[in-house]
């Protein structure tokens, strides 16, 4: 992969579009800590498989939900329903502990969110982009 092929709204607000993604362009991410959104994601879930895949085929772990489900569940909390939705995120996290990554999918704004968690450096991920343009 050469310089000219990183997307520049990568470099600038790390957002790349879903078509932009190669293989070659996601290992380069996950490989160097670093966290993105996806955007124009025309299906969610085989973008998630996608990068979920790879995270743990790289032996890391990670964490897929749905953005805004706090939100959700909290406005529903006066309900069996709100509760029991309380419960399955506590239990989801309980099981996914400690991730390398997590992958937010976001069905409104067509979006997967990818947020390194355990990043190899200290650097913000804006350093870790440019970082990763210079090499190139």
């Amino acid at each position: 992969m050469d310089k000219n092929s990183i997307p520049q709204s990568l470099v600038e607000q790390g957002e790349v579009n879903a078509s932009d993604l190669s293989n070659e362009l996601l290992d380069l991410l996950l490989t160097n800590s670093a966290s993105f959104v996806v955007r124009a994601v025309p299906d969610i879930s085989v973008v998630v498989q996608r990068v979920e895949k790879r995270i743990e085929e790289l032996g890391m772990k990670c964490r897929v939900y749905s953005e805004n489900r706090a939100a959700v569940a909290g406005a529903a909390v006066f309900t069996g329903v709100g509760l029991a939705g309380i419960a399955a995120i506590a239990a989801h996290n309980l099981a996914t502990y400690d991730p390398d990554y997590e992958i937010g999918k976001n069905k409104l704004s067509n979006t997967v969110s990818v947020s390194c968690k355990k990043p190899k450096q200290q650097a913000g991920s804006d350093t870790m982009f440019k970082g990763i343009v210079k090499r190139w």
